[in-house]
């Protein structure tokens, strides 16, 4: 508050430091009013500095246990194929599938009461698929090259199918099968995403399907 005309003093405190140490100093400074001057001050400390000491033992720390990624890259292991781990769905048609260090389980379903597919290649005509289908208790389930469109051009290979199941239940056609990561007639690449191909038809028999019962896509069959 400034005194009333004439003179006054002015008490206040200089504060200085760092973040160990600050230092207080009180004092006094009185201030003249001078009628045709600028006015006039003196400084006058009234003790010495007050020290007011901060000094951490060490200094702070911050500690975080680490967490777990929430992105498996390995989300569709399953060493014993008891599980399928992975699913991918287009057009009705649902891909279901686990791997293990060796071999690579699948399910695939379509409402469709004829055969159901699932290949390997960027188009039809050169991939490796297997053809399934199901009459009355019995399974129909195969690995082919499609050599061409045409049903002749659908052959056999040699991959060895194994644990092979088909049912139809509800309208609902669903294949099962384990096949080997790696064979003479198809590896499945684990590291990168796999260009696939996918149909169904109405018949159970290999059979052309219609131009809108098919699709394409890419999977990552590891993630």
């Amino acid at each position: 508050t400034a005194p009333a005309a004439g003179s006054g003093t002015v008490s206040f405190h200089i504060l200085a430091g760092n973040l160990d140490v600050v230092y207080v100093l009180p004092s006094t400074t009185t201030f003249t009013e001078l009628t045709s001057t600028a006015p006039t001050s003196t400084f006058n400390p009234t003790s010495s500095p007050i020290v007011i000491s901060h000094s951490p033992s060490a200094a702070p720390s911050i500690s975080a246990s680490p967490t777990t990624l929430s992105n498996n890259h390995n989300a569709c292991f399953d060493s014993t194929l008891n599980t399928y781990q992975c699913s991918f769905t287009d057009k009705g048609l649902t891909i279901l599938w686990s791997y293990s260090n060796s071999e690579i389980a699948f399910n695939v379903s379509k409402s469709t009461d004829g055969w159901v597919s699932l290949g390997f290649g960027k188009e039809m005509v050169g991939a490796v698929a297997v053809i399934g289908w199901c009459i009355g208790g019995s399974h129909f389930i195969q690995d082919y090259k499609l050599n061409s469109k045409q049903s002749s051009g659908v052959n056999p290979v040699s991959t060895v199918l194994r644990d092979l199941a088909c049912s139809e239940i509800n309208g609902v056609t669903s294949i099962k099968y384990i096949q080997p990561i790696s064979s003479n007639d198809l590896t499945i690449d684990l590291t990168t995403f796999q260009r696939v191909i996918y149909a169904w038809g109405t018949s159970d028999s290999k059979s052309k399907h219609d131009d809108d019962d098919q699709g394409r896509a890419e999977i990552n069959f590891k993630t």
